[in-house]
């Protein structure tokens, strides 16, 4: 998306002969962006363009994008003009942390676009619809793009917005441009009066306009308006069915599809899932190019792995013969690749149609037999009376959605629907996430059960981010001053110190990045198979001098996020930290905390066996041992 950004932002037309405008890109990684470290810089008069290459008077210029050299650094990238961001950098503004006055100016004054905004957890809920109140309160237009989102979200998210808009022909607002602070007493009084956020209207669920496409608008005074837009005419027939969840039956449907070769996408909901699918694909199917895609490889690894699939299965590419790519959620979400046959695990509806977008995405020619769009269910034991989806599946999204989106699909391995894409998606979505009965009676005891164990799960996870999560726009306890966001415990959740905490605006796995080196004798090197400069190659030092620039910043690419599923160290995350902190000590010279870029940072220092041995400490008992292995086809491993 930041080289999206960046063509737009320099084809903006100027009335200047030399127009420049701030851009970043905010997140943990942005420097090693070779396209955004390449911006030229304000203040260094040599990267801008020559006198000569001026447009001539009487003709728009367009716009030179920069990046400010004051803008450097995690605090004040988001200070740019334009910016291309993760979403957790804007949910940050909703987290009751160090700095957080740095991310509402950050935001202040722009037009903010948040992509793909499906259903997502309800701890995720309170720091966004916090976030999109101070947004209204700020003045912030704000535009939620998303194809799958149920109506009861959408109402709960105009509603977090409308609940700090005020009537302008009531607020005493000056058209006066000269008063510095024109609407500062109407906004502290809406502040201290207004109730807390309100609760979506249950009469505007239940009438909830189920067209596609749709846009559904909120105004600065809570106008509720809504749009129709004609549909664009594109649709695609998908056909659903299923599949026994075993080896074989993976391998018949594949080989029974695919006599002419094809893309096929196997998407699992684990990455343990995925690694074995993996395995068995490749050891079936030896003439076929196999890739496997995760969240479990190293950054620079996982980079060329984005790059490959969108070069191999994107747009624009080529490829004949069977191909077949294993991967978990990463290949539903950003990534344009575009797919002849699906296979996925069985997910919320939502979910499972944005796969599904990854299917016949581009017009091209298919193969025989692979026409039309084909998505098979897998991930489900289909032998009980009641459908059980695997344990995996069901830890990670629950089993009240996974059962509402089977009994809503009604598919079986001895059956198939036809559904339509884009038209169908709002209907099916709102079945789900809805509180009509969609399965049969006799799911009825088990539906009741998996119900209200996610609704004690959804009010739990709200729960606990609820004392995070900063006090809402309009709150009453609110005092006219920003003293009371300086007054917080919170680390600031981009610093090391931040490690391990709850201080995320993300429910879900806790996990934190460590730089992976590999240990030859006694000497540290980065991992040989990456591609490094000269410059980064350069041996290591091992003691009285830190990595110099270059080494750091290769370093800094060769990281891995660990944490419980990436380790299998579910009970004792404190425990694991404990025994990186004591590998880390062991292992890298007390020198490399010198650089202020390596400072607190954690490592994982592999053998030759391409393996990693942890003791981790126990409250109780003896240590446990713990050995993480790496491969670069397959990724990280544990035992």
């Amino acid at each position: 998306m930041f080289t999206r950004l960046h063509s737009w932002v320099e084809q903006l037309p100027s009335d200047e002969p030399l127009a420049l405008a701030s851009l970043s890109l905010v997140h943990g990684k942005s420097d090693l962006n070779p396209e955004f470290t390449a911006l030229p810089q304000s203040l260094v008069s040599e990267t801008l363009p020559d006198e000569h290459e001026y447009p001539e008077e009487g003709h728009a210029a367009e716009t030179i994008a920069i990046a400010h050299r004051w803008l450097e650094g995690r605090k004040r990238a988001a200070l740019a003009s334009f910016v291309a961001s993760t979403f957790d950098q804007l949910l940050m503004m909703g987290l009751s942390s160090k700095h957080v006055v740095l991310r509402h100016l950050s935001f202040a004054g722009k037009v903010v676009i948040l992509d793909e905004v499906h259903a997502i957890d309800a701890f995720t809920n309170e720091f966004l619809e916090t976030t999109l109140a101070w947004l209204a309160a700020e003045r912030v237009p704000v535009i939620l793009l998303s194809a799958t989102l149920p109506a009861a979200r959408r109402e709960a998210l105009l509603s977090a917005y409308s609940s700090a808009s005020t009537d302008e022909s009531e607020s005493g607002v000056s058209g006066d441009e000269d008063d510095l602070f024109p609407q500062l007493d109407a906004d502290v009084d809406t502040a201290l009066s207004a109730a807390a956020i309100a609760q979506p209207s249950i009469d505007a669920v239940d009438a909830a306009d189920l067209s596609y496409p749709l846009i559904s608008a909120v105004t600065a005074t809570g106008e509720r308006q809504t749009y129709r837009p004609e549909p664009s005419g594109r649709e695609t027939e998908l056909t659903i069915s299923a599949i026994a969840d075993d080896d074989d039956s993976l391998i018949e449907a594949i080989r029974n599809r695919t006599a002419q070769g094809g893309a096929v996408a196997v998407i699992r909901n684990t990455v343990a899932r995925a690694q074995h699918a993996h395995k068995l694909l490749s050891e079936a199917f030896p003439e076929a190019e196999i890739t496997l895609a995760h969240s479990r490889f190293l950054a620079f690894d996982r980079a060329a792995l984005d790059a490959a699939l969108v070069r191999d299965f994107g747009q624009h590419s080529t490829g004949s013969g069977l191909r077949i790519v294993v991967g978990t959620q990463v290949i539903e979400q950003s990534l344009d690749v575009d797919f002849d046959l699906m296979f996925t695990d069985l997910a919320p509806v939502d979910l499972v149609l944005q796969r599904a977008g990854r299917l016949h995405r581009h017009e091209r020619a298919r193969p025989h037999g692979l026409e039309s769009a084909q998505l098979i269910i897998t991930g489900v034991d289909w032998q009980p009376h009641v459908p059980a989806p695997v344990r995996g599946s069901t830890v990670i999204y629950g089993a009240h959605l996974l059962l509402r989106t089977l009994a809503t699909l009604d598919v079986r391995p001895d059956t198939q629907r036809t559904v339509r894409l884009p038209s169908d998606i709002p209907i099916l979505v709102q079945k789900v996430y809805g509180d009509e009965t969609v399965s049969p009676f006799s799911w009825s005891t088990t539906m009741i059960g998996a119900a209200a164990a996610w609704a004690q799960k959804s009010i739990n996870r709200a729960n606990t981010a609820r004392p995070f999560r900063l006090a809402p726009a309009q709150d009453v306890a609110i005092p006219p001053s920003l003293r009371n966001w300086l007054e917080v415990a919170t680390a600031d959740p981009d610093s090391p110190e931040g490690r391990g905490s709850r201080s995320s605006v993300r429910d879900g796995d806790d996990s934190f990045e460590v730089i992976v080196l590999v240990r030859h004798g006694e000497q540290l090197l980065l991992p040989p198979w990456g591609e490094w400069s000269e410059a980064e190659l350069r041996t290591l030092p091992m003691a009285n001098a830190a990595p110099d620039e270059a080494q750091i910043h290769a370093m800094r690419s060769s990281t891995i996020a660990l944490g419980s599923a990436a380790t299998g160290v579910y009970d004792d995350l404190d425990a694991l930290i404990s025994a990186l902190e004591a590998h880390t000590a062991r292992e890298i010279p007390q020198e490399w905390d010198q650089a202020t870029a390596l400072r607190g940072e954690l490592y994982l220092v592999f053998d030759e066996h391409d393996e990693c041995q942890l003791r981790l400490p126990s409250r109780q008992g003896a240590p446990r041992d713990l050995t993480l292995t790496y491969h670069r086809t397959t990724g990280l491993e544990h035992s």
